[in-house]
C-alpha cells in the first residue's frame, strides 16, 4: 500500500512539473514584430505596426548594432536625427528595466533576431 502512495505521489509531482514546465514554454516563445526602430542618444525604441504602443529594445549587441547602423545612415541621409526605419524582430517581451533610460518605458522586447526591412516605413505603419 505504501509503495502505492508512493507512486501515486510521484506521478502527481510529475505532472504538475510537466503542466508547469509546459506554461513556462509557452511564456518565453518568441513572437514576429514588425515596426519602427528609433535609436539615438538616449533612444532605442520599437513601436510595432498598428500599435501606439513604443516598447524600449535590448537584445545582444550583434543583433542590435545592425539595427543602430541603419538608422544612425538613415538619419544622415534624412538630416535630422531620431528618423525611424521598418525592422522585422523575433523576440518576447520581458519585465520592465529597473535602471538606465529604459525605465522610462513600460514594456521591453528581447530581440533575439532582427532584419532591417527598409529605411522607409511603410503607409499605415505608425
Amino acid at each position: 500500500m505504501q509503495s502505492t502512495r508512493i507512486f501515486q505521489t510521484i506521478a502527481i509531482l510529475a505532472g504538475s512539473l510537466a503542466v508547469l514546465s509546459g506554461c513556462q514554454q509557452t511564456a518565453e516563445e518568441d513572437t514576429s514584430f514588425r515596426g519602427a526602430f528609433t535609436y539615438g542618444p538616449e533612444v532605442r525604441t520599437f513601436q510595432a505596426c498598428n500599435s501606439d504602443a513604443v516598447v524600449w529594445l535590448d537584445g545582444d549587441q550583434d543583433v542590435l548594432t545592425p539595427l543602430e547602423a541603419a538608422s544612425m545612415k538613415h538619419a544622415a541621409t534624412v538630416g535630422t536625427p531620431y528618423q525611424p526605419i521598418f525592422v522585422q524582430i523575433e523576440g518576447r517581451y520581458v519585465a520592465q528595466a529597473t535602471d538606465g533610460f529604459a525605465e522610462d518605458y513600460e514594456r521591453r522586447i528581447l530581440a533575439r533576431t532582427a532584419t532591417v526591412l527598409s529605411p522607409d516605413l511603410p503607409d499605415g505603419c505608425i
